[in-house]
């Protein structure tokens, strides 16, 4: 977290959708000047949780822009901090007036994952988590997305969790066997126990490590190549999965010479086709 030369925290801002042209644009401010900022848009008595019309004015006084503001009270938000989001519409001239205009108020341009990284230092999610945020935006699949969310769920978190508590529980009980034999309050530790325990814990860490193998799988673009003689449909083929005529179909041999390549998506996996010239 960025802390500026006066020992404070920055409030920090950002298009959370980009500067993409879309029909909706939405501003994230985060950080302690949130109650500043609400002043100066005339929202002060903004509940939190509550959206509310408004009119979004530069410094000056000139519209800039109308549309919806939130207002999350930390910690009871994504950051963990005050958050108050504008969605207003995704022009991108619009987007930076508005951001022009915060900056003029004292609040600078969030850096990338900042937002995220605030959550992290703040104790909203793990670093898991944080990762599968990134997962989730950029899934290239049904699979991929699914298995992100999971992640941000806390569901591979839990697993690691899991282990770690049970290992720390068995080292504890262990060593008291060990310094305090005699004690009747301290339960006897078999070598038959151990074997249970660590045959147990065997198991659980391959599942672990077989999800995580599956997931690092699951996020690789497979590709796949057409390879064989001339005129055998390898840019038929290649057409039909793509639903487009991308490579030409000619009963002439020859007519693929160079490697035409097209991804796309089958069964909610994403695929990297690649026809090719034919083998003689």
């Amino acid at each position: 977290m960025a802390i500026n030369s006066f020992g404070t925290v920055d409030t920090i801002a950002a298009p959370v959708t980009g500067f993409s042209g879309d029909p909706v644009g939405v501003i994230r401010i985060s950080g302690p000047k949130v109650d500043m900022v609400k002043s100066k848009m005339g929202i002060s008595d903004l509940r939190p949780n509550i959206a509310k019309l408004i009119h979004f004015n530069a410094h000056d006084g000139s519209l800039i822009d109308q549309g919806l503001v939130l207002f999350f009270k930390g910690p009871n938000s994504f950051t963990g901090e005050d958050v108050l989001e504008f969605q207003g519409h995704g022009n991108a001239i619009l987007l930076e007036q508005i951001l022009e205009t915060l900056s003029h108020w004292g609040i600078r341009l969030a850096e990338p994952g900042e937002f995220s990284k605030r959550a992290y230092l703040n104790g909203k999610m793990d670093l898991t988590q944080a990762e599968s945020i990134c997962d989730l935006i950029v899934a290239g699949s049904r699979q991929v997305a699914r298995l992100a969310l999971c992640g941000l769920q806390g569901d591979f978190s839990k697993q690691v969790y899991g282990l770690t508590e049970d290992l720390m529980h068995w080292r504890i009980a262990t060593e008291a066997a060990i310094d305090f034999p005699e004690e009747d309050e301290v339960p006897d530790v078999r070598l038959d126990q151990h074997r249970v325990f660590y045959k147990s814990l065997e198991v659980r860490l391959a599942q672990v490590f077989m999800d995580a193998k599956r997931g690092a799988e699951l996020r690789k673009t497979q590709q796949i190549a057409f390879v064989g003689p001339p005129n055998v449909g390898k840019s038929t083929w290649f057409n039909l999965l793509l639903a487009e005529d991308r490579a030409i179909v000619s009963d002439r041999p020859g007519t693929t010479r160079d490697v035409v390549t097209e991804s796309c998506q089958l069964g909610g996996a994403t695929f990297t086709l690649a026809d090719t010239a034919g083998v003689h």
